[in-house]
């Protein structure tokens, strides 16, 4: 198979050149590859033959492999051609997620092709070629003229297929999802539709993830797929698509279950009311300093969570948090709550003429897990929250699904009205419920 196109770089500093070996970058059924083109020697080209052998007259499954496999077709193809010809174009097939390491002390820098093992790469012969990343490799995006438009080009965040994917294990959780990983090793968290989570609430999650990441609250990166044609579907078609795939990015490594730090800590997180954990003030008290960093972090959202009606982004026993004791920064990694959607998929209502939420995730009775978050907010707080989403109001609106963004726009617009009650009382204050209810 030939590739689709293929693009000679020019000298660059970005790459690490061994020898006279010419960089190419090359795109096979999609995909944007790197390859270098050098001469090799006739004890190789022996040994590439063996391979061959091997590939093909020793295993029935190659065989098929190399029919139903564009890629590996490609690879053996090159053998072929470098056994007759004496010519190598291609030593090693670069996935198109390079990831750079730390820059060395040495004048190039070093990179990691995730996928390759290391010690290949501290043994390896300078004097053979090496296949490094480019900079601008995320950027390049290969045209066909067979390219579906409704199908989002590939990228550096998400498999372009999820045929890329493989299951890992179970999640856990109402929604069955599921620990996926891609060829070169990311990890996603996998929601599809079922009876247990229905198409319209998998959407809800979507675009409530979508909503948070314009208010520059921290939530995962997410992506849908059509699960028929398996495809990774363009920002702005999602609503057309009749049986979602949705794939989230894991967060950073470092990030923990904040249920399971709190029981690190000394506390039931199954110690469960209707609404939520039982926190002892002696509990607070001893664990003062742990629970200030967490609950300074998490309020950075509580408008947003409010604008985005979601009621229960702790989840019930904590579970939908996840802390890093070392950045201290709370992700959301769970948002079916948000919008028109309850937690396991019913629908609720919301309301357009003010945003009773303000005042009702910071009251126990109805949410013990987020009045406990949200007990320090300030007048200040939500004051200096209020004025940082203001002026984003199109592109919020523009991640609201169709059919909420009129209720969603007259929400978004009781704003001001919050904020200059807001103005009015002691800003170091903690604030009043009451004082934010609409009038």
């Amino acid at each position: 198979m030939s590739p689709d196109k293929t693009k000679t770089f020019p000298p660059d500093s970005t790459f690490y050149q061994p020898g006279s070996a010419k960089h190419k970058e090359v795109f096979i059924d999609g995909k944007s590859y790197e390859i270098i083109d050098q001469k090799i020697g006739f004890g190789e080209r022996v040994f590439h033959l063996v391979k061959i052998i091997v590939f093909l007259a020793g295993n029935i499954f190659s065989l098929f492999w190399y029919f139903y496999n564009p890629l590996f077709k490609f690879q053996i193809n090159q053998l072929f051609k470098e056994f007759f010809f004496g010519t190598r174009e291609i030593k090693i097939l670069t996935p198109f997620h390079p990831t750079p390491l730390k820059i060395s002390k040495k004048k190039s820098p070093e990179y990691d092709i995730k996928g390759v093992d290391h010690s290949i790469k501290k043994s390896h012969d300078p004097s053979s070629p090496f296949i490094v990343p480019c900079k601008n490799l995320h950027s390049t995006i290969p045209t066909t003229t067979s390219h579906d438009p409704s199908v989002e080009p590939p990228s550096s965040l998400f498999p372009h297929s999820l045929n890329e994917i493989k299951f890992i294990a179970k999640l856990g959780g109402t929604t069955g999802a599921e620990k996926v990983e891609d060829g070169i090793k990311n990890v996603y968290a996998k929601k599809m539709t079922s009876e247990k989570l229905k198409r319209n609430h998998l959407l809800s999650e979507y675009f409530t993830n979508k909503a948070y990441k314009v208010l520059e609250v921290k939530v995962p990166e997410v992506a849908l797929y059509e699960f028929s044609s398996k495809q990774h579907i363009k920002e702005g078609l999602e609503e057309k698509i009749e049986t979602p795939v949705m794939l989230s990015k894991f967060v950073p490594e470092g990030a923990e279950d904040l249920y399971l730090i709190f029981r690190k800590y000394g506390l039931d997180t199954k110690n469960l009311s209707t609404s939520g954990l039982t926190i002892s003030k002696e509990w607070k008290n001893k664990h003062s300093n742990l629970l200030n960093d967490i609950q300074n972090e998490v309020k950075k959202g509580f408008v947003a969570d409010a604008l985005l009606v979601n009621w229960d982004l702790a989840g019930l026993e904590f579970d939908n948090l996840k802390y890093d004791p070392i950045t201290k920064e709370i992700w959301r990694i769970d948002n079916g709550s948000g919008l028109d959607h309850r937690a396991r998929g019913e629908k609720k209502n919301v309301s357009d003429s003010e945003i009773i939420e303000l005042k009702t995730l910071r009251q126990p009775h109805m949410n013990q897990n987020t009045s406990f978050l949200f007990e320090t907010v300030t007048n200040e707080d939500v004051v200096n929250q209020i004025e940082s989403i203001l002026p984003k109001r199109d592109p919020f609106l523009a991640a609201i699904p169709s059919h909420l963004k009129t209720v969603m726009s007259k929400r978004f617009d009781c704003l001001p009205k919050y904020l200059e009650e807001a103005k009015k009382l002691p800003p170091k204050d903690i604030y009043s419920a009451v004082a934010f209810t609409a009038r």
